[in-house]
């Protein structure tokens, strides 16, 4: 079963504790996701990369906005990521002919 809520996190810049953590619908984070390519097609945002976390394999990507680092869950790169690895936790391989 597909998970139906979304982590967001907000942090002052750089190292800094967390302001606000939320779980978002999947709706509101298409919104949000809609929102941010907007502010980075206006140079108003600034896309950091991604990152992973270890335990529960959650990709999220980073970004900045008005001093604050924004960081968003990304289920479609968590799929991508945990369909590289096989059940025992190993890279899959492709014999590609």
């Amino acid at each position: 079963m597909k998970n139906n809520k979304y982590e967001v996190l907000i942090t002052d810049q750089p190292e800094a504790p967390l302001i606000n953590r939320e779980y978002v619908s999947r709706t509101k984070l298409d919104k949000m996701q809609r929102d941010i390519r907007k502010l980075l097609k206006d140079d108003a945002a600034k896309y950091y990369g991604r990152t992973w976390n270890k335990e529960t394999g959650n990709v999220y990507s980073i970004f900045t906005l008005e001093g604050k680092r924004i960081i968003i869950e990304d289920p479609e790169a968590t799929e991508i990521l945990q369909s590289l690895f096989d059940s025992d936790g190993r890279l899959r391989e492709l014999d590609i002919k």
